[in-house]
């Protein structure tokens, strides 16, 4: 919610939950249905100044509980040791010092107490300061504490332990009104645990045996509220004294469930984030400098996803009031100091909430200038489909394995948004895949005989997505039981081509992964399937793939070099060479054919230098056809053109290379883009589109970029003309083109190839039209 709040990491368990007691001692828990904390506080005390560092020497940042021990310094329950400057969260707390902290917590979430309270008899606190001797008795006035013994002492020396630590939290939490009230469905006490069900009830600590029946069910209730957290992720530790780092973090969550808030204005969202539209609130608090609800203040609330303020911070469009009009606007803070709104946010949308009080009428709002607070409001894309990909060899055909060479594939899961083209990558954990495989032999690659089903399951396994949106199964090879070599159909063995068969053990799978829907979630529940072909033919060519550069630029002389590559692949993706040594395959540059030797895996290279004096291809926008054949058999009569044999998409980038000039100081103006490659960092373009020197498609310059230069919206009719764009964003304007779509056009204002550049996107790239 709050970039400080990195430091507020309370540790919360949600692990297998014990819950059995016994009347006095607990001696078996059991496990609960529902380990997680079914009443944790939707909001928190400690935001806004809250959140900052107290700047106690030593509690570093990264600390565990280095939040909550800066939000108990702010609102004044610690005043840390020594001079001060220190807190010492590894010390333990003793009773004296712990009435002191209990009382400064009780009077901070509205707990009422005497403030001369009767004397309560214990004979062991006469020594003490007047200040711990009050705080004691009013500890033991409002019964949160009994004393020690037979109740006559409270031994204020003794160390608290983490069980005396539940108990005075929870019966000092049962005597505060949380957040919202009494009903409130965003902060609770452990007396709201008593109304869920048994089953879900409990905690992951496997150690309460020992404790009484009252520890143990104030343990799991602030486990249950979010407040009470162990010493590991089983272990409670009630008999070990408690740390001020722990007793901070205990003390941060019971503010939770309060209506406690930093003075002045502050703001908070009840899902910060979430996958889907965030249908949730936003409250804004006003509080006084003693931390008291101001009611019946206005505050002006408005929101925007993006583009609310023009280059001088001046709210332009927003959805709310961006002028303040005391006295006239509709968000008044009730009598707890809040005001409670939608703060909701579209699917995919990042929406952000300010909310500020003006000093006089008609102010206009200046995020520069004006004093205000603000939380963002996250809704990420949700997933809707699912992506299928394996560790299968790219080139391989139709997902054929090489059965001979065993191993396994894995699989991979990844949850998109969207089963389109183009999907983004959703990192949700937690979501249940159902895997069903089904397996048959395969006797023969011709598929002249039936297959024959020996396996088939549907509900294999479930995976669980990690925290990228991730899950993967593996597929183990068939036992290749003969160990023999590859074998085909037809081929014979020992005089009989029937052992050929019979030595085959071809099987496909087939792997179903389906989405689970639960808890209302918008994933398809249609079934995404892969098959994997194992196979034991023996290799041949069955694609090959060309390679060159994008593009050249002339050296020196003008003199370009062109190295061009064809690899051929067998069925299993690997590169092969199936006409032994010798082999050649014709590679042709700009028109010149050469034959090549192909090598050992399959490749063959070709480098030609057409010199300055073929001026038909040396000008820079001129296009370079290069032309792939291959040739299978040395001597061979038969060949095959390949050049369409490989991707499309790949292929069609691989048999032109463009010949450009590196951009200079000079080339500014309008260009036309017709490929950008993010990873060098570079664009190539047409210089002025209306100049039909260079045809429409072809390149004459290269442009690099960095995260140094600026990039400007031009695009026109839109809100957001002249903002600033982002490297990424200015990437994602130039990278949609396809063929038949829109190229992007771009105003080069500045270019400085070792400085900073200017870059104005006037038309994005864009797919065409379907």
């Amino acid at each position: 919610m709050f970039a400080s709040l990195s430091r507020f990491r309370r540790q919360v368990a949600v692990l297998a939950v014990l819950s059995m007691v016994a009347s006095v001692l607990v001696v078996a828990p059991a496990v609960a249905a529902d380990p997680k904390p079914s009443r944790t506080a939707t909001f928190s005390a400690c935001v806004g100044d809250a959140a900052e560092s107290a700047d106690f020497e030593d509690v570093p940042a990264n600390h565990t509980n280095a939040g909550d021990i800066d939000c108990i310094a702010y609102y004044g329950i610690t005043m840390g040791t020594g001079d001060g400057s220190t807190y010492s969260p590894s010390m333990s707390v003793t009773r004296e010092h712990m009435a002191l902290f209990l009382t400064r917590l009780a009077a901070r979430v509205g707990i009422e107490m005497a403030s001369n309270p009767d004397d309560a008899g214990f004979t062991d606190i006469g020594d003490l300061s007047t200040e711990s001797q009050t705080a004691i008795n009013q500890l033991a006035d409002l019964g949160i504490t009994q004393g020690t013994g037979d109740g006559t002492t409270y031994s204020p020396a003794g160390s608290v332990t983490r069980g005396q630590m539940a108990l005075f939290i929870d019966r000092l939490m049962d005597q505060m009104t949380p957040y919202g009230g009494a009903k409130s469905a965003d902060a609770h006490t452990p007396s709201d645990v008593d109304d869920l069900r048994k089953d879900d009830v409990g905690s992951p600590f496997t150690d309460l045996g020992s404790a009484t029946k009252e520890a143990f069910d104030a343990i799991t209730a602030l486990y249950e509220l979010g407040v009470a957290s162990g010493i590991n992720d089983t272990h409670y530790g009630p008999a070990q004294s408690i740390t001020r780092a722990a007793m901070a973090g205990f003390m941060a969550g019971v503010m939770g469930h309060s209506n406690l808030r930093p003075a002045g204005l502050s703001i908070q969202a009840s899902v910060p984030s979430t996958f889907g539209t965030n249908e949730g609130s936003v409250v804004a608090s006003v509080r006084d400098d003693g931390f008291a609800a101001v009611a019946d203040q206005t505050v002006e609330i408005f929101s925007s996803a993006d583009g609310a303020f023009d280059e001088d911070g001046v709210c332009k469009t927003a959805t709310g009031t961006c002028t303040w009009n005391d006295g006239q606007g509709e968000e008044l803070t009730d009598e707890d100091g809040n005001i409670v709104i939608d703060g909701g946010a579209l699917r995919g949308e990042t929406r952000v909430y300010y909310a500020w009080i003006g000093t006089e009428d008609d102010e206009k709002f200046d995020v520069d200038e004006t004093d205000h607070v603000s939380v963002s409001v996250v809704s990420k894309n949700e997933e809707l489909a699912l992506k299928v990909t394996t560790s299968i060899n790219e080139n391989a055909d139709g997902e054929t394995v090489d059965l001979d060479r065993g191993g396994s594939v894995t699989v991979t899961v990844q949850l998109v948004d969207t089963a389109a083209d183009g999907a983004e990558n959703v990192a949700r954990s937690g979501i249940e895949i159902s895997v069903g495989v089904k397996q048959e032999t395969d006797p023969d690659s011709d598929s002249t005989t039936a297959n024959t089903v020996v396996y088939d399951n549907r509900a294999v396994t479930t995976l669980t997505t990690d925290e990228d949106g991730k899950a993967t199964f593996v597929v183990d090879a068939p036992k290749d039981a003969d160990d023999k070599n590859d074998v085909q159909i037809g081929d014979d063995v020992d005089g009989s081509p029937a052992d050929a068969a019979s030595n085959l053990e071809n099987r496909t799978d087939t792997i179903t992964f389906t989405y689970k829907q639960v808890d209302g979630r918008a994933g398809s529940a249609d079934a995404v399937e892969i098959m994997i072909h194992w196979k034991e033919d023996n290799p041949v060519t069955t694609s090959a793939s060309g390679s060159v550069p994008t593009y050249v630029i002339g050296d020196k002389d003008g003199d370009l070099a062109i190295t061009a590559s064809l690899t051929l692949y067998d069925q299993y993706g690997n590169g092969i060479r199936e006409g032994g040594v010798g082999q050649q395959a014709t590679i042709s540059i700009g028109g010149d054919e050469d034959n090549v030797n192909v090598n050992r895996n399959g490749v063959a290279t070709r480098r030609r230098v057409i010199e300055r004096t073929a001026t038909a291809l040396n000008a820079s926008g001129t296009p370079i056809p290069i032309a792939y054949t291959e040739r299978p058999t040395v001597g061979g009569a038969t060949q095959d053109d390949v050049t369409e044999i490989t991707k499309t998409a790949k292929q069609a980038a691989d048999t032109t290379v463009q010949v450009v000039t590196r951009a200079n100081d000079d080339d500014v103006g309008s260009v036309e883009v017709n490929s950008i490659d993010t990873k060098k960092s570079e664009f190539l373009a047409r210089d002025d589109p209306e100049n039909t020197s260079v045809t429409a498609g072809n390149s004459d310059l290269v442009y690099n970029y960095d995260s140094g230069d600026t990039f400007v919206n031009g695009l026109p009719n839109g809100d957001s003309q002249g903002e600033l764009l982002t490297l990424e964003e200015f990437e994602d304007m130039l990278d949609d083109y396809a063929d038949g779509g829109q190229r992007a056009r771009v105003d080069v204002i500045v270019y400085k190839p070792d400085g900073n550049s200017i870059f104005r996107v006037t038309i994005r790239s864009a797919p065409p039209s379907s």
